[in-house]
Order: structure tokens, then sequence, then C-alpha cells
């Protein structure tokens, strides 16, 4: 009797997949990431650029010279030898039309987060095979986030050894983000802003800066690229910092599970939580000034009329 039904099962399943075929042949295609994004350019920077518009040659070249300008910025600081085991493909950089289109075939075929404003993937550099990708999407006739996304590729090639998992991400995040806004150059508006906002007593301390994530931050932008724009502001403002910016970049190259990074990063904090808050109550005040200052034609302006 168990016989006959499975044999009747499989019989209903095998109609119901040639059902299948004859009514809905057609209908689903499989996407394709060379008909998704078909506009393809080689970037001056190395890799390539796939897009689903079509780019003039005024728009590739603005995007080449944003990227080079960011390189350069990028290798001022840090120069530019390669990470030891970086074996990787060239950067594929993906630009979606619209944030909607970004959701849609993020997910799929592409597979990534995209709840967020732009996205590196770095896969294992280790890999022959690996393809580091990039993901973003015109907002406003712009490329949103495109640099700090790029910076993010040149922090994996040049700085960071691996693919950073053996790092906890609440030691690495406000490095990775807070190099990114810095030099993308998107992030000093945004960070004064939020820094006039927020009064001397709840701005968070240097200890609690270095150690956030994703999912510490609990959706609170700020606390993820704005305190890790201003640690980072810190480290480029005396040559003392500087140094210490350096050796945070060589510890973060090591393979070595962390264990210098760790060190060097303790010490950082332990020697400036005091120091960085005086800087930061500085900064808060120039901000503030910066405002009133722009705000003085347009309050001067409303009092003559």
């Amino acid at each position: 009797m168990e016989h006959i039904k499975i044999r009747q099962i499989h019989k209903f399943l095998n109609r119901l997949t040639e059902l299948s075929r004859h009514y809905f042949h057609g209908l689903f295609k499989p996407l394709n990431h060379r008909t998704l994004v078909p506009h393809k350019t080689p970037l001056s920077t190395g890799g390539e650029l796939q897009s689903q518009l079509a780019l003039s040659p005024c728009e590739r070249d603005e995007i080449g010279r944003e990227l080079e300008k960011t390189v350069a910025k990028f290798v001022a600081l840090f120069g530019k030898k390669t990470v030891m085991d970086y074996v990787s493909k060239p950067l594929r950089m993906v630009v979606f039309k619209e944030r909607k289109q970004y959701v849609c075939y993020g997910n799929y075929p592409y597979r990534i987060n995209t709840n967020n404003g732009g996205l590196f993937v770095k896969g294992e550099p280790s890999s022959p095979h690996n393809q580091p990708s990039l993901y973003v999407y015109y907002q406003e006739g712009k490329i949103l986030n495109l640099c700090h996304e790029f910076v993010h590729f040149l922090d994996n090639k040049y700085i960071t050894y691996g693919n950073s998992a053996y790092l906890p991400s609440e030691w690495v995040t406000f490095w990775q983000e807070g190099v990114a806004q810095y030099l993308s150059g998107q992030g000093e508006a945004y960070a004064a802003a939020a820094l006039r906002r927020d009064p001397d007593g709840q701005r968070p301390s240097l200890s609690q800066l270095v150690d956030i994530n994703a999912y510490s931050a609990d959706g609170h932008s700020d606390r993820l690229y704005v305190w890790p724009y201003y640690v980072f502001k810190y480290l480029a403002s005396t040559p003392e910092t500087k140094d210490i910016r350096s050796a945070l970049a060589i510890a973060l190259g090591k393979p070595d599970h962390g264990g210098a990074y760790k060190r060097v990063l303790t010490e950082f904090v332990t020697a400036h939580a005091d120091r960085f808050n005086a800087w930061l109550d500085t900064e808060a005040i120039l901000a503030k000034a910066a405002r009133e200052g722009a705000n003085a034609p347009r309050a001067a302006a409303a009092a003559r009329a």
C-alpha cells in the first residue's frame, strides 16, 4: 500500500512540474549580472565600474577625479603598500540608478545587506578568486557614499590584514568608519552639526567611542559615523597623535589576531581620554562659531528688511 502511495505522489509531482513548465514558461528568468548593470567603465584607480545607467564622458571624468583625490589623501597618510597575503581580484564597483533598485537587486542576485547607504564587501582577500565589490546607488543625481565605500576598500587592501574577522567588530568599527568619513570628505559638516546638538555632558567618552559596532550603535548613526570621525580627526591633530595613528595602522596589518592593535588602542585611550575631551570641547566651540558666522549675513539682511 505504501508503495502505491509513493508512486502516486511521484506521479502527481511530475505532472505538476510539467504544468508549471507549460503555464509559467518565460515568466521567470534568472537575473544576469551582465544585463542588470550593462555599462562598464574601467577605473583609473584600478578595477571596473558597472552601472545601470550609461555614464557621460563628464560623469566618468568626475568619478575618476574623486577617486584619484581620495587615493592621494589616503596615500599621504598611509602609503600604498599592499597588506600581506592580499591577492584578490581588482575592485568591482556596482552602481544602481536609485535606492529602490539597490534594495531589490542587492538582495538578489548580489545577496548583500541593503539596510544601509552603500556597502563594501571584502570577501576573503587571501584568495585569488575573491572579488572585492562595492555597491552604491544614485540619490539626487549623485552617487551616494561612493568615496566613503571606496576608502573601506583602500583600508582593506593597504591597512587591515585579511577579512578582519579575527578582530571583534567593536575593536575596529571606529577605525573603519572614522577613516572612511575623514578621507571621503563627507564627514565634516555632518559631524559639526551633531557636535552642536549634543551638550558637553551627553557626549560619549573616548573609551566608549572606540568600543562600538553596528549592533551596539542600535541605529544611532551619530555613534557609528560622527564620533568615530572625531576620533580620527583627533588622531590627525598633533605629531604625537599622528604617530599613534600610524602605530594603529601598522598593528592592523599584522596577522596576530589583533594583539598588537589592542595594545596600541588601550594605551591610546588611557593616555588621551582627558585630552580628547578637551579637544572636543574646542571643536564644539569652533563648530558653533562657524555656524553663527554663516548665519550673520542672513541676520543682517533680515534686520535691514
